[in-house]
């Protein structure tokens, strides 16, 4: 079985490089990779966002095995962005 550990390690290196540049204070909850999965242990990964996803919100991210094995694993992630925005109280003329 592939261990969940080494997975998520790779979720959040993927994550915090896709977050780095966004404004405002930036947090994430990574989905749980079943312990008992039947995926063949890999070496090493590929993670991706789905093509024209967007680094926030609610999304998944795909898990590519590289090395050892060939599967592809869909985990869920959430991704808040926090910050100040300036609101109009009324609309603004064009």
């Amino acid at each position: 079985f592939q261990d969940p550990a080494p997975v998520r390690l790779a979720i959040d290196d993927f994550l915090h490089e896709q977050t780095r540049g966004l404004p405002g204070r930036v947090s994430y909850t990574v989905g749980a990779m079943d312990a008992n999965n039947q995926l063949a242990p890999c070496a090493s990964f590929d993670v991706a966002l789905p093509k024209g996803a967007r680094p926030w919100g609610r999304t998944s991210v795909a898990v590519r095995c590289l090395g050892g094995a060939s599967w592809t694993q869909y985990v869920a992630v959430q991704i808040r962005v926090e910050g100040e925005y300036l609101v109009a109280s009324r609309p603004l003329a064009g």
